[in-house]
């Protein structure tokens, strides 16, 4: 492992990439809902 960073990175990246993305994707979408229900009015 230690002997090749650079494949062991290009395979972890993407993953860790993604599942970041997705989160970031749902914390964004549950504030949002979040602020339409604290304030209704708008």
């Amino acid at each position: 492992m230690a002997k090749s960073p650079v494949i062991t990175n290009s395979n972890y990246f993407p993953r860790f990439y993604v599942s970041t993305s997705k989160s970031i994707i749902k914390a964004l979408i549950n504030m949002h809902s979040f602020e339409i229900q604290l304030s209704p009015i708008g």
